[in-house]
């Protein structure tokens, strides 16, 4: 047996003297060398040209004779066998550490092109929240939705709506309510949106009457009171998700009719 060194990774180890000058695998780095007479060990395949024929029958042969699989080879391209990476395993010379690495990388690339490439929130569902807020009396997720530069316009126009609600919740049976959001404008590619929302007594909200005229209401039918809901718009601006532009939207509510 020679001592040598892999030239690839420097593992070492022995080779019988049949196996000079023959191809040589490392289990450890699964380069491709082999043996100088003189026992320098070198990348590559032997000078000798090997034929490919019989290079696979000695595989075969190897393989059948272990027991084991046939050790394929494409082109010099070294793919360990069952066998060779159970060796691996065996001496600790697989790489875990970096394999897990690159899977860890890959989960990380496909994560931020997720995160990337998804759709911007609807401004609908941001408004959903908010008028959600409104009906439970919630300044503070009210604020926590607004931009920062017209955080103290937002308070006002709560103020303003909130007053509207109460009034409202006069007529009411009772001051559970729900809420409708309605879509005037979502373009995130320019910054812009705007929603129009009702906030309106439970009962009523399989009712249209409550907001919208009845088609087709027969005129002599008794006169129902319709509980009175409140409307409003909300002007929104997007930068990364959408933010209550309390600056127009106090001014929408200030300049509509009381």
């Amino acid at each position: 047996m020679i001592e040598m060194a892999c030239p690839g990774c420097g593992r070492a180890g022995q080779v019988p003297n049949e196996k000079l000058h023959t191809r040589l695998v490392c289990r450890k780095c699964h380069v491709v060398f082999h043996m100088e007479p003189s026992g320098r060990t070198v990348l590559g395949e032997p000078h000798t040209a090997v034929d490919p024929k019989e290079l696979k029958k000695k595989e075969k042969a190897k393989a059948k004779a272990k027991g084991g699989e046939v050790h394929p080879v494409i082109e010099g391209f070294h793919i360990p066998s069952i066998n060779e990476l159970r060796d691996n395993f065996a001496d600790g010379t697989f790489p875990v550490k970096p394999v897990l690495a690159g899977l860890g990388g890959l989960v990380a690339v496909w994560m931020v092109y997720s995160f990337l490439s998804r759709p911007p929130e609807s401004v609908g569902e941001r408004a959903r929240l908010v008028v959600e807020a409104v009906a439970n009396d919630d300044l503070n997720r009210v604020k926590g939705y607004a931009s920062e530069s017209t955080r103290d316009d937002v308070v006002k126009w709560y103020e303003m709506i909130h007053n509207q609600l109460e009034a409202a919740r006069k007529t009411w049976p009772s001051k559970d309510a729900t809420v409708q959001v309605l879509v005037v404008e979502d373009d995130a590619r320019s910054n812009r949106g705007e929603v129009e929302a009702f906030i309106l007594p439970s009962q009523a909200s399989t009712q249209t009457a409550s907001v919208l005229p009845t088609v087709g209401v027969n005129p002599s039918a008794p006169k129902v009171a319709a509980a009175k809901p409140v409307a409003f718009h909300l002007k929104w601006d997007y930068n990364g998700s959408w933010w209550i532009d309390g600056k127009q939207s106090l001014a929408i509510v200030s300049a509509a009719p009381q």
